[in-house]
């Protein structure tokens, strides 16, 4: 997710790239239009506190000289509900931004070739020999797994649905090395190993940038904010 400060002192620079995304750039106006009104009700908001604190001030010499300062609580009492108005105004207008910003997908490097679909993309470089002649009939991946039996699509369907697989005989202890070679690989570089929790919050999605993009393709506990 774009840093919102980068992203409100960069408007050309955001709006040039993202426009090589075919990116609708009617969210980007919103948000600087929204970014606009939110710095000037922020400097009205400094000017008001600036006033509180002032009259607060005055306030406490007069008690202290133990002169009527009605008219001067009156005031700063207006002024505080003043600045609520505003704090209100300023939190609402944060949180649509934020909810635009969600939507903006990230800026492309300068290298990253312009295009409208995969058919854009360049080719840097290609193998055509890789291979050949080492072995021949060639299968996929899945054919070869079938043939060792280390996977079972069939009970995997049965099980779930479609497109899952479940591993078994020296298919599940291939997966179970991996994952103790890739912890054990980390834990020598300095890493801390955890055991996180299956199930995460809305706030964890959302900072790893996986809602609201993928919204449709997680699994949501019903009346729950939990994923």
């Amino acid at each position: 997710m774009i840093d919102l400060k980068y992203l409100l002192r960069n408007k050309e620079e955001v709006t040039k790239k993202l426009a090589t995304r075919n990116f609708d750039h009617s969210l980007l106006e919103a948000i600087y239009s929204l970014g606009e009104k939110r710095n000037k009700l922020i400097h009205n908001l400094e000017i008001l506190q600036a006033k509180r604190n002032s009259l607060s001030e005055e306030i406490g010499i007069k008690k202290r000289r133990k002169e009527n300062c009605d008219t001067l609580m009156e005031e700063v009492n207006q002024v505080k509900k003043e600045i609520e108005i505003i704090e209100d105004q300023t939190n609402k207008i944060f949180l649509e931004v934020e909810q635009l910003r969600l939507q903006i997908p990230n800026i492309p490097y300068d290298d990253v070739p312009v295009g409208l679909d995969e058919e854009s993309n360049l080719c840097i470089n290609e193998y055509p020999n890789l291979g050949r002649g080492l072995v021949e009939n060639v299968l996929p991946h899945y054919e070869i797994a079938t043939k060792l039996d280390i996977v079972d699509f069939t009970r995997a369907t049965k099980l779930a649905k479609s497109r899952f697989v479940l591993y078994k005989n020296d298919g599940a202890k291939l997966i179970r090395a991996l994952e103790n070679f890739m912890l054990d690989t980390h834990l020598k570089n300095g890493y801390k190993e955890i055991m996180p929790m299956h199930l995460v919050n809305s706030n964890m999605l959302y900072g790893t940038a996986q809602l609201p993009k993928f919204a449709d393709d997680l699994f949501k506990i019903e009346n729950s904010d939990l994923w």
